[in-house]
């Protein structure tokens, strides 16, 4: 199970390509492998081994983003040429300068998924494996090459654990101010509205008898709608990952036929039948209807196999609004129902007090159905 359970480490996402440090350990490979290459006197073909030592250092240069790829092609090379010196001069092609390779095991287990880094620690010990099996290594230099082997893979274990440790108690503290924010915004927008409503009312009561009292009221409703936008502004704009909020309106029923719009050739065609009046649906059951549509649509365009037609129904009665998709590919265009496309489908749907299901349609295809209430709060 903990075997399995580290096999199953995903590679950690958007690592660095390259930074300075890592052209600084090019030339440092470089630079050592001439040096070797020319003093020592002991070292057999000083020009293969030294060329061999500078192209294979080029392969830290991607030792981040492709460290599986990286390490195969370097520990691979050392391989086939301690293989091909043994067989032509009779031993080993000794040279200190391939200790670079140690960067490898560190890179793996820093950067590269569980499955990757079990694949590539298993390629140092090619060499030595060939070694023993020539005669030319015995028991005590395969346990301590294992060690030095071992050593960097724990470090980059380690690292990887007190930066994931790092992030996720950086991300706990982003959720925790976003909490914060979101019962601060909560707060400013009742006390605000509860103003702006109850100058509303006085407005109405003397609006007949006094109307300047009226025109004052409105003066203050007008103050508070202000204040209340802009500091609604303000606390979004915290609440988001961007620097601004986007000032423009959310999407809603209206825009669902903009969806219709084909990517090329390859995709599905989508049509769009609209019944009832859609002016009366509440802002936020609209938004999620054209969400929902927005994700059908996505789905069956990257999974629908063989899907040539997207049928996309909207409906609206003095209750509710409804949204219907089906797409004619063969089987399921979205087969893992616990993907994150349906969850957050049913979590909106839910939220709004709304109904949702999703699966194969009985004449093939996916099929998705969701009913909300027009105000967006009916339970």
């Amino acid at each position: 199970m903990l075997f399995r359970s580290v096999l199953e480490v995903p590679a950690v996402p958007d690592p660095p390509r390259r930074v300075q440090r890592d052209y600084w350990l090019v030339a440092a490979i470089t630079t050592g492998a001439v040096v070797e290459g020319i003093l020592r006197t002991d070292l057999r073909w000083p020009a293969v081994a030294t060329i061999s030592v500078v192209l294979a250092g080029l392969t830290v240069l991607w030792r981040r983003t492709q460290p599986l790829a990286m390490a195969t092609i370097a520990f691979g090379s050392v391989a086939i040429l301690d293989v091909v010196a043994r067989l032509a001069a009779d031993g080993p092609l000794e040279i200190y300068s391939f200790a670079f390779l140690l960067v490898f095991p560190y890179a793996l287990f820093r950067w590269a998924s569980g499955r990757h880094a079990a694949l590539g620690l298993c390629l140092p010990f090619i060499p030595l494996i060939v070694g023993l099996l020539a005669g030319g290594e015995t028991i005590g230099d395969a346990i301590g090459a294992t060690i030095v082997v071992l050593f960097p893979a724990v470090v980059g274990v380690e690292v990887r654990h007190l930066v994931g440790s790092r992030d996720r108690v950086r991300e706990d503290a982003r959720e925790r101010e976003r909490e914060l924010l979101a019962r601060e915004l909560h707060d400013t927008v009742a006390h605000h509205v509860s103003a702006i409503a109850i100058q509303a009312q006085a407005g109405q009561v003397v609006g007949a008898t006094r109307p300047e009292a009226a025109m004052e009221a409105l003066g203050v409703i007008e103050d508070a709608a202000s204040r209340t936008l802009a500091e609604m502004r303000g606390i979004v704009s915290a609440l988001r990952d961007f620097d601004a909020a986007e000032l423009a309106p959310q999407p809603g029923v209206a825009d669902i036929e903009s969806l219709a719009t084909a990517v090329d050739e390859t995709t599905p065609v989508v049509h769009v039948s609209v019944d009832g009046h859609l002016g009366h649906v509440n802002a936020s059951a609209g938004a999620a209807v054209y969400r929902i549509t927005q994700e059908s649509i996505t789905n069956a365009r990257r999974h629908a196999t063989d899907a040539t037609r997207v049928d996309v129904s909207i409906v609206a009665t003095d209750l509710d609004v409804s949204v219907h998709v089906i797409d004619d590919g063969v089987g399921a265009s979205e087969p893992d129902l616990t993907g994150f496309g349906i969850v957050g489908m049913t979590e909106r749907t839910s939220l709004l007090g709304g109904s949702f299901r999703a699966g194969p349609h009985r004449d093939g295809g996916w099929e998705v159905a969701a009913t909300i209430p027009i105000d967006g709060a009916r339970r």
